[in-house]
């Protein structure tokens, strides 16, 4: 095949570029830096408890050459997998640095919960889908004690909405708030037969757990304060506040997206929903529409004592939700703004 003419001057001077970088001893490498990623197998557990750690999931564009680790706790290693023995109860930040072979290197970390084996035993009655519950929970006596010892509660401010949503993200009750979630989806799904359904009756279910057996509590002074979803577990009692964030962290697992709405003197939770769940429902329901979703709130406080359904819109709050005097925060995004609510009548 024979090259134009403006080709072969191009082929030209490409080997004639080459050429003098070549000459003069220059070369221009490009290098895309590695990126860590490591797996803890178990990352929770009673002390003493050994970890397995695997780097090997780390990438580069042309291969990891250096493993460092560092379990947290004063003790270290090399290479792509390892083990480590803890031997004391807390809470430990392992890192993995790796490096290529530029000496370029990146850098991520895991929390290890090493738990004591005393527990605070707790057990719950509520009523849902026609039927008494009842369950029990062990909380880690060090993982209630880690919470506890956080001085840092953020409040809500008086122009925005509350940066409550590391009440709900923070990762060192994940474990835990998720083994809780997965066993109230199934306790649930068989009452269902397909996943919408089962979705709208988990919702209600959690909703039911938390307003039934978290007794609507206020708080006093000093400890006006919001508490972390496993502190309202063991303490066993909550204001809107606790047991909003409660009811949150419980359903994330299973929502696109959970919502912390706040109201002048109340908190509520909001949970998306389809308009057929919506238009289906018998009572009241106060909605909203964010990001292309529809989202209902939800009343978890129990007050007065009993129990409220998914979207059920208080008559107290009917004002201020279609007047617009509520702010809604997305938990995930961690982003909030001020709304007005719409209602559907049966």
């Amino acid at each position: 095949m024979k090259l134009s003419r403006g080709l072969r001057l191009i082929a030209l001077l490409v080997m004639l570029v080459g050429l003098s970088i070549i000459s003069s001893g220059c070369f221009f490498l490009l290098n895309d830096p590695p990126t860590a990623s490591f797996a803890a197998t178990p990352a929770e557990g009673l002390s003493p408890l050994l970890v397995s750690f695997n780097g090997s999931q780390s990438t580069d564009d042309e291969g990891v050459v250096s493993y460092t680790w560092d379990f947290g706790d004063g003790w270290g290693a090399m290479g792509s997998t390892c083990q480590h023995m803890y031997t004391q109860p807390g809470l430990y930040t392992a890192r993995l640095t790796v490096e290529d072979a530029y000496g370029e290197w990146d850098a991520t970390t895991q929390t290890i919960a090493v738990l004591s084996g005393q527990t605070i035993d707790r057990h719950f009655t509520w009523s849902s889908h026609g039927t008494t519950w009842s369950w029990g929970i062990a909380v880690p006596e060090t993982l209630h004690a880690h919470y506890t010892s956080l001085i840092h509660r953020p409040f809500c401010y008086d122009t925005g909405p509350c940066d409550w949503y590391r009440y709900v993200l923070d990762p060192d009750d994940d474990s835990f708030i998720e083994s809780l979630s997965e066993t109230l989806y199934g306790a649930i799904a068989p009452y269902y037969d397909n996943l919408l359904s089962t979705y709208h009756g988990f919702l209600q279910f959690a909703l039911d757990f938390v307003t039934g057996a978290i007794p609507y509590t206020l708080d006093s002074l000093p400890d006006e304060w919001p508490r972390y979803p496993l502190e309202t577990l063991v303490e066993s009692i909550g204001d809107c506040e606790d047991t909003g964030i409660l009811y949150c962290s419980i359903v994330r697992s299973y929502t696109p997206s959970t919502h912390l709405i706040f109201f002048p003197t109340h908190v509520a939770s909001a949970v998306p929903v389809s308009w057929d769940f919506i238009s289906s429902c018998d009572y009241t329901v106060g909605y909203y529409e964010y990001d292309g979703a529809l989202y209902v709130i939800c009343e978890t406080t129990g007050d007065p004592p009993g129990y409220w359904q998914v979207g059920e819109l208080p008559s107290s709050l009917e004002a201020e939700w279609t007047g617009g005097g509520f702010w809604f925060y997305d938990v995930g995004l961690r982003t909030g703004m001020q709304a007005k609510g719409l209602v559907h009548e049966p």
